[in-house]
């Protein structure tokens, strides 16, 4: 398989900002690698929507399936967007089998992608808990005419990257990552991910008041390194350390502003070792002779301790200066204080 497959897609504002039909957002899960042919047109009915739903759903459609529905993703047009309708539509699918996301909109201004998360009650005080299945609906709300850093970087993320060893969708992989992803939707900022430390306020407010911040050349460092990075899975693939070390590590700390000082040559058997190879090697130890040598020459240096038998008598008078310790019969009269 081609490692390309492996990798995220690249989105845009452009690509977002074009979503303003049905066709446009199948085309958005075809180009993020989902299938294409599974598309299909339902009713409320097919899909035993309750009363309150059928009322408020003016079309919806499966985009697509993966291996025979286990991952499904389905279009909703409501009439309007509310919490209440989305979590109707949670309960509607928490009993269906296989895994899902809605997509919510009714003017396509915003649209919502509805991550559907079953969790099942665990054992409560050794019973058996009485609730069924629970939905939890996770929301990813998209504003279509300007999408924020954070929704674009969530929806990359979105990209079919997960095939089992026969080269095969794995839908189960698949919705781990989805999983993932709305986790990062959770918790990250528009220019880093953070799970709100204290460094928060200083990334957001304070980094940007700095000069540097405002330098036309800013993202020199940054582009240099993604420039260095692409394809180089590719193309160092099986080279020796020595070709890893001149042309990927060395331009990279450069770059990064380090000074590189080159490392011993590696031998050309050193498949993909790089510079780890070269700072392993360490000084070999002195050999086992000069070692013996050195420490009998040590020894011979250290003061000699006395006879066993002063050693001994030694010992003796340390002990009988000793205070004793505190006898039995004294404890029951007030003790160490």
């Amino acid at each position: 398989m081609a490692s390309s497959l492996r990798d995220d897609r690249r989105l845009t504002s452009h690509r977002i900002q074009s979503l303003s039909s049905a066709d446009r957002l199948a085309d958005l899960f075809a180009y993020l690698r989902y299938p294409a042919d599974a598309r299909l047109e339902m009713t409320p009915d097919a899909l035993q929507l309750p009363r309150q739903l059928k009322d408020v759903t003016r079309r919806v459609e499966r985009l697509t399936s993966v291996d025979a529905g286990a991952l499904g993703v389905y279009l909703f047009e409501l009439t309007s967007v509310t919490v209440a309708h989305t979590r109707a539509l949670a309960r509607a699918f928490r009993n269906r089998a296989g895994n899902f996301l809605l997509v919510l909109t009714d003017d396509y201004e915003r649209i919502d992608f509805v991550l559907l998360e079953r969790e099942v009650p665990g054992l409560t005080e050794g019973a058996i808990a009485r609730r069924g299945v629970i939905v939890r609906p996770r929301v990813l709300s998209v504003d279509r005419r300007d999408p924020d850093p954070v929704a674009l970087r969530v929806l990359r993320r979105f990209t079919f990257t997960e095939y089992d060893v026969d080269d095969r969708h794995d839908p189960y992989a698949q919705w781990e990552k989805l999983r993932s992803a709305y986790t990062i939707a959770e918790w990250a900022e528009p220019l880093f991910n953070n799970r709100a430390l204290f460094s928060d306020y200083y990334l957001n407010e304070r980094l940007p008041e700095h000069p540097a911040w405002k330098a036309e050349e800013r993202n020199w460092a940054f582009r240099a390194v993604r420039k260095t990075f692409a394809g180089a899975r590719q193309r160092f693939a099986g080279e020796d350390g020595a070709t890893i070390q001149r042309e990927l590590i060395h331009p990279l700390l450069k770059t990064l502003g380090f000074r590189v000082h080159t490392s011993p040559a590696l031998k050309p058997d050193d498949k993909g070792q790089g510079l780890g190879q070269a700072s392993s090697r360490t000084p070999s130890p002195p050999r086992e002779e000069a070692g013996d040598q050195g420490l009998e020459q040590a020894r011979s240096r250290a003061p000699s301790f006395p006879r066993e038998e002063a050693r001994g008598q030694g010992l003796e008078q340390t002990r009988s200066r000793t205070p004793s310790p505190l006898r039995g019969e004294g404890r029951g009269e007030g003790g160490v204080e």
